[in-house]
């Protein structure tokens, strides 16, 4: 596509090896706000549900978690890291697993609204109270989060954003020729919805 001058843009999932405009909010910081949040409210035994680490926005959201950690004095512990967990039933599963640990977590920080979910289900369906028994985070603040009961705490993706920014600099590219496109990298600031589930 580059070699051809057609504009090439990425979003959200981006690739630092491709010299081209990025829009992207910051997972890392994202993460971090989230974990935070968990430690503050008191808790301070807490679970990752992390994505595959070889995509960034996964890797950043994991190093945003064991940040907050270390800052707070918190040793991160690769058992309470469970890789690859984005989906409602690895979410079930995983909290089925977590809760059957001698020295039992009491929160957990999920890379994905979907696997937070699936925790929720689990936890409610076996008679344990969210947050006073196990709190949950989420990212990316899916239409779901703030009708469910409890509500849940989620980092805010800013979709909506994005998608503006993206279009506008993929208008921008098009009216000029490949030779004078200047690349773009836009990050966009995260925000915490703090909802019931965290509290």
């Amino acid at each position: 596509l580059k070699k051809r001058g057609i504009p090439l843009l990425f979003f959200d999932r981006t690739i630092d090896e491709i010299h081209a405009s990025q829009v992207m909010i910051d997972d890392f910081k994202g993460a971090y706000k989230a974990v935070s949040h968990l430690i503050h409210e008191g808790f301070q035994h807490i679970v990752h549900f992390a994505g595959p680490q070889h995509i960034n926005i996964y890797r950043n959201r994991c190093m945003g978690y064991r940040k907050a950690l270390k800052e707070s004095g918190i040793s991160s512990d690769d058992r309470f890291i469970y890789l690859d967990c984005l989906t409602e039933e690895k979410g079930w599963k995983a909290c089925e697993n977590l809760l059957r640990l001698k020295s039992r977590p009491d929160a957990i920080f999920s890379a994905s609204d979907i696997s937070a979910l699936g925790a929720i289900k689990y936890l409610k369906e076996h008679g344990y109270g969210i947050p006073e028994d196990m709190a949950v985070v989420g990212f990316a603040n899916e239409p779901f989060t703030s009708i469910m009961e409890p509500g849940l705490t989620s980092v805010e993706q800013k979709g909506q954003q994005i998608g503006d920014k993206v279009a506008n600099l993929f208008l921008e590219e098009v009216r000029q020729p490949a030779e004078k496109r200047s690349f773009q990298k836009i990050v966009i600031e995260p925000e915490l919805i703090i909802r019931k589930s965290s509290l």
